[in-house]
C-alpha cells in the first residue's frame, strides 16, 4: 500500500461485567504488533445511553489501521474473560465486512443482517 492509504477496522466490544483483565490482556497482544503507532481498546461511556435506567454495559472501542482481524480475534478468543457468554465482539472491516463473535461460541461468526455466512 503507498504512503498515507488506510485500511480501517471498527471494533466494539460489549461485556455485562468489568472485563478490565481479559482487555488488558487483548491490548498487551495489540502492543505486541509490528506497527509504529500503539493501537488500543479503550473502555467508553455509557452515560450518554437511552432509556430510563443506567446500564450496566461495559464497552470498549476502538478505529484500528491495518489490524490483522483472524489475529485478533484469536487473541480475543484467548483472553480470560470471566463471564465469556456476555462478551460480543462487532467487527467492522472495510474489506472483509461486519461480522459479530462471542469468545463464548470460538466456531461461530455470526455475519451482518443481509450478508451471505
Amino acid at each position: 500500500m503507498g504512503a498515507g492509504m488506510s485500511l480501517i477496522t471498527d471494533v466494539l466490544i460489549t461485556t455485562a461485567a468489568d472485563e478490565s483483565p481479559a482487555v488488558a490482556f487483548v491490548n498487551e497482544w495489540l502492543a505486541s504488533l509490528p506497527s509504529h503507532i500503539v493501537q488500543q481498546l479503550n473502555e467508553i461511556s455509557t452515560d450518554g445511553a437511552g432509556g430510563c435506567k443506567v446500564s450496566s454495559l461495559h464497552v470498549y472501542a476502538a478505529a484500528f489501521n491495518y489490524l490483522p482481524v483472524t489475529e485478533f480475534t484469536g487473541a480475543v478468543r484467548r483472553a480470560p474473560w470471566c463471564f465469556p457468554r456476555s462478551v460480543v465482539a462487532y467487527i467492522d472491516d472495510e474489506t472483509d465486512g461486519t461480522c459479530v463473535m462471542s469468545p463464548a461460541r470460538p466456531g461461530r461468526w455470526i455475519p451482518a443482517l443481509g450478508e451471505q455466512p
